[in-house]
């Protein structure tokens, strides 16, 4: 969720507007024995069953390493994990692509 919260601050002849933006985490997934030490490449949701996401996570490489070895990546098969919100610390399903 946002949470917007506005700051006026006034100094006699200039006045000042902040804008705060605050992100409250909702949910989130664990993992820890398919994806501890990997980090995430491709996010997203299930385009008829709500509450279900899918994520692919990759070798955890900096974004210059990455598109160095872009060749072999692409090569390399992927985890994909899928979770729903109704268990959110077990993947439903894990497999290779």
């Amino acid at each position: 969720m946002l949470f917007f919260h506005e700051i006026s601050l006034d100094f006699g002849d200039i006045s000042v507007l902040f804008l705060l933006i605050f992100i409250q985490e909702f949910q989130s997934f664990t993992d820890l024995e398919f994806s501890k030490e990997r980090t995430i490449t491709c996010i997203d949701w299930h385009p008829t069953v709500k509450g279900v996401v899918a994520v692919s996570v990759g070798e955890r490489l900096s974004f210059d390493d990455r598109v160095d070895n872009a060749h072999k990546i692409i090569m390399t098969p992927s985890l994909i994990l899928i979770w729903s919100f109704s268990d959110p610390i077990h993947p439903q399903v894990n497999s290779l692509l």
